[in-house]
Order: structure tokens, then C-alpha cells, then sequence
């Protein structure tokens, strides 16, 4: 029995600090997190969008250049010069560079966010090495039990041994769908971002760079979330005499349940930072 207890205790700790290393593949890039999703996201984009994009940016620059001409049709001026078409042929260039180097510039707006989040990792606040439950001190109450204590013990520990292995999971399952959503958006990258030299409708090209950057951002906020989690989980829990096991469980409950509701939230917060829609 007290061998069942101690089992149960060292997976909860394990579980609670987080070591199976999930927040450490937000510092990759996303050639480095799956690379052969990402030659195959990149080969839909050039073999298949990006010829799409450039017809749509070819019609958006014909539409501009007739809008300009019945400007100046309607013009009273006498004058004709090149001025008016300077900002759209810069627009027009810029865009198709964007375009053409286009894996290059997502990946550096990944990047800016992957070096804050290296920086935050060679902090060294890690708390991934200390167990949040003091399994030693908890062994020596449990000795104190008598049988039907430390029954009810073991049917207890299972709940918050339970919850934290779906949090865990969890925790994978955010970090695998923030990398999709970026493969995706990768994908259709030079849609959108063939709109930006059009007046009319530059806001699809302008709120896909929002949402890229607040899906890049998301990971530093996964990677904060996750470094906090074992740091507060150390300082709150302690198995011993001043406190019961109901109350134990409940606290680690609890703090599962707060992560998962932070995990969801990061991709809200990282939306709002970024003003996207």
C-alpha cells in the first residue's frame, strides 16, 4: 500500500513539473519542428498558391491603373506625370519581393519571437528539477495511517493524478495546434499578401501579417505560461501535518484547471497584443 502511495505521489510531481519537455519545442522554427511538413506546406505554396496569388495581384494592378487613368481623365489638370503611379510601381514591387521571398519573411517574424523566447529559457529560472510534492515528509504521514486512511489516500491521489495527466496532454495538443496554424498560414501566405497593393481591399493582406504575428507571439506566451506553472506549483504544494489531503488534491486540481483555461487564453492575449481580428 505505501509503495502504491509513493508511486502515485512521484508521478503527480512528475507530472506537475512539466519535464517532458513540451514548452522546449517552442524555440524551434518551423523548418526545425517538422521539417518534412514544412517542405510540403512550402511546395503548396509555391506549386500551387503562388501562382494564383500573382494572377490576383496582376488583376489588383490593373484595377489601380484604371482608377488612376479616370482620375486624371476627370482632371483638370494639364499636367501628366509619372508621380501618381510612383507609390503603386513601390507597392507593386515590394509586394511581389515580399512574395518572392516569402518562406524568408515568415520565418524571420517567427524569429523574433523564437530569440525572446530563447531568452527567456537561458534565464534559468526552472523549477522542472525540484519536486513540488515532498515525497519523503509525505511517506513519513502516511506511515502514521492506519489501512482505511491510507486507502482512501490512494483513491483520492488518482483524481489530481488524472487531471494532471490531461493537462499534459493538453499542454502537447496547444503546442501541436499553434505549430499547425502557422503551417497553414504558411500555405496560403501569398493570397492574402498579394491584396496589400490594393486600396480597396489591403486590409486581408495587413490582418493576415496581424494574425501571423499573434500566432508567432502565442508561443512566447506558451513558453511563459509553462515556465510559471512548475514555479508556482512548488511554492503552493507540501504534503504534511498542517494540511489534509482533500485540501492537496483540491490545490492541484485547481491549478490544472488554471493552466488549461491560461493555455486556451494565450491565443486570445496573443490576438489582442497584436490587434488582430
Amino acid at each position: 500500500m505505501n509503495g502504491a502511495i509513493e508511486f502515485l505521489l512521484e508521478m503527480i510531481s512528475d507530472q506537475l513539473s512539466l519535464s517532458n519537455g513540451s514548452k522546449d519545442v517552442l524555440t524551434q522554427n518551423l523548418n526545425q519542428y517538422l521539417p518534412e511538413l514544412y517542405r510540403y506546406s512550402v511546395s503548396i505554396m509555391n506549386v500551387v498558391v503562388k501562382p494564383i496569388a500573382y494572377s490576383i495581384l496582376g488583376f489588383l494592378l490593373l484595377l489601380e491603373l484604371q482608377s488612376l487613368a479616370q482620375r486624371f481623365h476627370s482632371s483638370s489638370s494639364n499636367g501628366f506625370g509619372l508621380e501618381p503611379f510612383i507609390p503603386l510601381f513601390l507597392k507593386i514591387g515590394i509586394c511581389t519581393l515580399v512574395m518572392r521571398y516569402l518562406p524568408i519573411f515568415l520565418q524571420a517574424i517567427m524569429e523574433i519571437g523564437i530569440r525572446i523566447t530563447q531568452g527567456i529559457a537561458d534565464l534559468g529560472i526552472d523549477a522542472s528539477n525540484n519536486q513540488s510534492i515532498d515525497i519523503s515528509s509525505a511517506m513519513e504521514t502516511v506511515s502514521e495511517l492506519n489501512f482505511f486512511s491510507r486507502m482512501v489516500l490512494l483513491i483520492v491521489l488518482l483524481i489530481p493524478l488524472l487531471i494532471s495527466l490531461i493537462t499534459n496532454i493538453l499542454v502537447k495538443v496547444m503546442v501541436f495546434m499553434r505549430f499547425l496554424e502557422l503551417y497553414v498560414y504558411l500555405c496560403i501566405s501569398p493570397m492574402p499578401i498579394s491584396t496589400l497593393p490594393s486600396a480597396e481591399i489591403s486590409q486581408i493582406g495587413k490582418n493576415f501579417f496581424k494574425l501571423f504575428i499573434a500566432a508567432a507571439l502565442q508561443g512566447v506566451l506558451l513558453f511563459i505560461v509553462l515556465s510559471f506553472y512548475p514555479i508556482l506549483v512548488n511554492s503552493a504544494f507540501s504534503l504534511g501535518v498542517n494540511q489534509g489531503v482533500i485540501e492537496i488534491a483540491s490545490a492541484i486540481i485547481g491549478n490544472c484547471i488554471a493552466l488549461g483555461f491560461c493555455l486556451f487564453y494565450t491565443g486570445r492575449w496573443s490576438k489582442s497584443i497584436a490587434t488582430a481580428a
